[in-house]
């Protein structure tokens, strides 16, 4: 009996409806007042983050104008090896023509003329360049550049039969394709 008395007590003082819940105050916390030094020192960490963000924010900027600034200078200096490897090319190429007009040996002159292109093919290789071989290959117009079809009797059609323009490479990749004429093939 004792035990449905205690229920009966605890049934009273729960709320009946929904107005008498509403009617209860909510419960407030205590609220606490932050202590002057615990105010004081989360100011110095506030002026502390906000000094870092600053510098980090400078840094950044800094960074930004420097590799615009690299940037720039690739793009203005960024031939600077291979116009150094072509100078001794053009002087050679200023020789030859002080020479042409003194020298009546052809053969000679010729002679050096060819020592001067294989002196300029070898500054350009020593940058990445290389001649695209296409005469006797198969065409392949990746690389090649139909100007016009001759027919061959002999030879089977779809081969490169003249060079008309070197094609180049630059470390691999298609820097100027070979103009050449492809073999029609028996009619």
């Amino acid at each position: 009996m004792k035990h449905r008395e205690e229920q009966e007590e605890l049934r009273e003082k729960e709320p009946n409806t929904a107005e008498e819940s509403d009617m209860e105050e909510p419960v407030h916390e205590a609220s606490v007042e932050p202590s002057p030094d615990d105010v004081e020192k989360l100011r110095q960490e506030a002026a502390e983050h906000y000094d870092k963000y600053l510098r980090t924010y400078a840094e950044f900027e800094n960074y930004r104008k420097r590799m615009a600034r690299e940037k720039t200078d690739l793009l203005q200096y960024g031939n600077e090896n291979l116009i150094k490897a072509l100078l001794p090319v053009l002087d050679s190429i200023g020789r030859a023509l002080e020479h042409a007009g003194t020298s009546e040996d052809l053969p000679s002159f010729i002679e050096g003329i060819r020592l001067v292109e294989k002196q300029f093919l070898q500054a350009l290789e020593n940058h990445g360049v290389k001649p695209i071989e296409a005469k006797g290959e198969p065409f392949d117009p990746n690389f090649h550049e139909a100007l016009y079809e001759v027919k061959t009797p002999e030879g089977e059609g779809g081969r490169v039969v003249d060079e008309l323009e070197k094609g180049y490479l630059l470390n691999g990749r298609l820097l100027r394709p070979s103009k050449v004429s492809v073999s029609k093939g028996a009619p």
